[in-house]
């Protein structure tokens, strides 16, 4: 599960939010994985379109999907039939959307602490196999439908790029930053989950829900961007380098994730925990809260790492489409 609760922060200044949001929102917010949408809509090539076309319904793009896994977990109001099927056949549909690796750590390895066989690393993998071969593989255990694997892969691509939807932290006794050797270690209490930093809190907020929402907020006010389409356009001007990958599309979700981890150590950096206390409320599955001071620049660095996510993941989504399509 993933708690999200959108906050305000000015550069060392942080301020009330909107409670009127659900307590679980978006990773990125749904500007961000629009934004990420938008992107791909620019880049996917003529040929990717016309497959795209077979599997969006009409009026969509990716953009305009891009939040249907996260709408699926009752989000957007009421469920749509076709999220109620997926729903009834995903019980553990809410695990699809991060996985909990050490934020310490430089790779991403399936079998590790804070990985999970439903993770983002392995449904990205599983996405990417069902539109590559129409449901007709191993690879796709959950039996994706080529329609949910194109769904499904608009909005991971997105998760695996925010930090704190890849690194977590995990706190000792001594309620400083730790490292799990073993799953043992988290079960014995010895290191306590802080559930993707939704438990280390910023006054009443949690620290990851800045990054779902605030760090994009914040970066499409300094482009002078009103939309996701608009931040989509600056993002692709301001970098406009072509990404390339290599090796089996099945490796490339794990690429991202160890890239990811290394924003994730920067999104943790100077970010001084406090004191556990008891949470009350128990919210994001929290039994402790820390109370955690950032840098004054901290909103200004976040946000611009947040930009180079997002259209890094908009390009990878364009690359895998108009891979599987060429």
């Amino acid at each position: 599960m993933r708690l999200s609760l959108c906050i305000t922060i000015t550069v060392g200044i942080v301020v009330s939010g909107n409670s009127s949001l659900p307590s679980s929102a978006y990773a990125w917010g749904n500007e961000g994985h629009e934004t990420v949408g938008a992107v791909a809509d620019h880049l996917v090539t003529a040929k990717a379109k016309t497959e795209l076309a077979k599997l969006l319904h009409n009026g969509e793009t990716l953009s305009k999907v891009s939040i249907w896994a996260d709408c699926a977990k009752g989000y957007c109001g009421k469920l749509t039939k076709e999220m109620q099927t997926f729903v009834d056949a995903n019980p553990r549909h809410h695990n699809y959307h991060y996985t909990d690796i050490p934020f310490q750590k430089t790779k991403y390895e399936p079998d590790a602490v804070g990985s999970d066989p439903d993770d983002v690393v392995h449904i990205l993998q599983q996405a990417i196999a069902t539109l590559q071969h129409h449901n007709q593989t191993a690879e796709n255990p959950h039996k994706f439908t080529d329609r949910q694997g194109l769904l499904l892969l608009v909005h991971m691509v997105g998760d695996v790029h925010q930090p704190l939807h890849v690194g977590s932290a995990y706190m000792s006794h001594e309620d400083e930053y730790i490292v799990p050797q073993s799953a043992h270690d988290v079960t014995s209490g010895d290191a306590e989950a802080t559930d993707g930093a939704n438990c280390l809190k910023i006054g009443s907020r949690a620290l990851h829900s800045y990054w779902d929402s605030n760090a994009v907020k914040y970066g499409m006010r300094r482009a002078g961007a009103a939309t996701p389409s608009d931040y989509a356009e600056y993002l692709i001007s301001k970098y406009p380098a072509t990404i390339h990958e290599s090796g089996s599309m099945a490796s490339w979700p794990t690429r991202w994730a160890d890239e990811t981890l290394k924003l994730s150590h920067e999104a943790y950096k100077n970010v001084a925990p406090g004191e556990r206390e008891e949470d009350q409320d128990h919210h994001a599955h929290c039994h402790w809260k820390w109370p955690v001071s950032v840098p004054q620049d901290y909103a200004r660095v976040a946000s611009t790492d947040a930009e180079k996510a997002l259209v890094a993941a908009g390009k990878r989504l364009a690359l895998v489409l108009n891979t599987i399509w060429p």
